[in-house]
């Protein structure tokens, strides 16, 4: 498999909830990539093609690519449900999804081809680019994704990678009850002790020796409510590209680049420099680091956005100034990721 099968994964299909072993995560991170693919060579049929020996690529054992493995887990793939939150472009309200993970599938025997067919929301929700880049996205490198054995591994990493940054140091925040939905653990492994040595060192030991990403996690990131660890705490250091929609075969731009969104990251400029006290000496840098919120910041009554204010209010006042200059963004910078990505993991 080539090293750069990159699936780019929507924010809100990361954060559903399923439980997965490693090579049913192998497979149908593999035929959500292929349906990409193929969409971007012109394929508009809701389908991915997926070959036996593309299989083999990446699911080694000869007892899991047999076609009659392959097709049970297929088979499962139809009977698991997975859910997940969008907003209507149309109306702007939010709606839940909720589909089989595939709808069906065929084999053909003598060319040893699966034709998969994908329910048409969940494929025009991993083929519209240029949603994904309003609404956040996750690169997945595959081949990096599919040397990990675990499927702890596989789901924590591409958690992390939602929120990580590349090559600057990130603390990440989960309660611990949201980092066992997201894994799906419902009643195994209930003490934390059992959590920790069972899902999350391994993981974490994992994914330290692909060089790819590293997490420091020791006694500091738990985070105690009485007696028990109610959360947790991942430092990541990303060394992984983040952005790849600067190609333009991959994206399709706007007929009129001045219709809808496209204009964003300017309204969101002028809105920082008319509501806020930030100077624009702080304005570049903060987009750097924030115009992926531009929209979520400037919604009305926006808690992100209080988030923020209060943030910089903090900042004005310890330094005694009445203006948002870069000083106080580098000293509010690493708070202000911990809070979004706390509020947005409790309200995600």
């Amino acid at each position: 498999m080539s090293n750069q099968e990159i699936l780019m994964q929507p924010n809100n299909l990361v954060k559903s909830r399923y439980n997965f072993t490693s090579i049913e995560n192998k497979l149908f991170y593999k035929i959500l990539y292929n349906a990409q693919k193929q969409h971007t060579q012109g394929a508009e049929n809701y389908q991915a093609t997926l070959t036996t020996s593309e299989i083999q690529s990446f699911i080694k054992s000869p007892v899991d690519y047999v076609s009659s493995s392959i097709k049970e887990r297929l088979n499962m793939f139809q009977q698991s449900i997975l859910e997940f939150d969008y907003l209507d472009e149309e109306t702007g309200n939010l709606k839940t999804f909720g589909s089989g993970l595939i709808t069906a599938y065929t084999l053909d025997h003598d060319e040893q081809v699966y034709t998969i067919e994908i329910h048409k929301k969940l494929y025009e929700h991993i083929t519209n680019f240029v949603r994904m880049q309003q609404e956040g996205y996750s690169p997945i490198n595959l081949s990096l994704l599919f040397g990990f054995k675990g499927a702890y591994t596989q789901r924590i990493y591409t958690l992390l990678r939602m929120w990580s940054r590349q090559n600057q140091e990130v603390e990440i925040k989960f309660k611990i009850e949201t980092l066992r939905s997201y894994l799906q653990l419902d009643k195994l492994y209930p003490s934390y002790a059992d959590f920790k040595r069972r899902v999350l060192l391994p993981a974490i030991k994992e994914i330290n020796k692909t060089g790819n990403m590293q997490i420091e996690f020791d006694k500091t990131c738990e985070i105690k409510k009485g007696r028990k660890v109610a959360e947790v705490v991942f430092k990541v250091t990303d060394f992984e590209t983040k952005k790849y929609f600067e190609q333009p075969l991959v994206v399709e731009a706007p007929a009129d680049p001045n219709e809808g969104k496209a204009d964003v990251k300017e309204e969101f400029k002028k809105f920082l420099l008319e509501k806020t006290a930030m100077t624009k000496s702080a304005l570049d840098p903060f987009m750097n680091e924030y115009d992926f919120y531009a929209e979520q910041f400037m919604e009305p009554e926006s808690p992100r956005f209080k988030i923020l204010l209060t943030l910089m209010s903090k900042a004005m006042e310890k330094d005694k100034v009445d203006t948002f200059g870069i000083q106080q963004f580098a000293y509010i910078k690493r708070a202000l990721m911990d809070e979004l990505v706390q509020y947005d993991m409790m309200h995600g």
